[in-house]
């Protein structure tokens, strides 16, 4: 399952990763979402049916946690997120989770017993990854996942450390920053204090 078609090259690569993955797992891709790579991804779904299903961008809350619950693991291709929201959804929905060694996504997966990752631009590795995870989750790997998200991101800590880190901030301004500026700026008005 992957959510959106960002990076058109890192999915052109778990295309052409698929075949060779769908012949030893019996896998299907199902992608989720909208984008200009559309007509041609509904293509190769009507091509190969059994390998690949493509939806439409899903704004129901029950209805994508559904399709993350019927998911046997998630892939994240994409060399260039900065921090992998998605791929964080998915483990909080207990999903094990493929996807590229590098940016965020490769470092949520870094030591992850749980995930697997795979070099940027290397197919054969990408499907190396996919193939390792498909049983994960009857192993029970995705509930590591669900723990790591609910440890490390979950809202009561990700505020906490939010308000932790602007009274830090505040506690650092010195008294001299603390006091307004005077605007030396001309005006009709007269001065106006920032």
């Amino acid at each position: 399952m992957w959510d959106a078609y960002r990076g058109r090259r890192a999915l052109d690569l778990v295309l052409e990763a698929l075949p060779g993955i769908h012949a030893v797992t019996n896998v299907r891709l199902v992608l989720i979402g909208e984008g200009h790579l559309r007509r041609r991804l509904e293509r190769a779904a009507h091509d190969e049916p059994a390998q690949l299903r493509v939806l439409p961008f899903e704004t129901d809350r029950a209805r994508l946690a559904r399709a993350y619950a019927s998911a046997d693991l998630y892939v994240a291709p994409c060399p260039y997120e900065t921090f992998g929201l998605a791929a964080l959804e998915a483990m909080a929905s207990g999903l094990p989770v493929v996807g590229v060694g590098a940016a965020g996504v490769g470092r949520l997966l870094a030591h992850a017993d749980w995930g697997r990752t795979y070099r940027v631009g290397d197919a054969g590795d990408c499907a190396r990854a996919m193939r390792e995870l498909p049983d994960a989750r009857p192993a029970g790997r995705g509930g590591p996942a669900r723990a790591l998200v609910v440890e490390r991101y979950g809202w009561d800590r990700t505020f906490s450390a939010l308000l932790a880190l602007y009274e830090d901030v505040a506690a650092r301004r010195s008294p001299r920053s603390a006091a307004p500026a005077k605007s030396s700026a001309p005006s009709a008005a007269g001065s106006i204090s920032v």
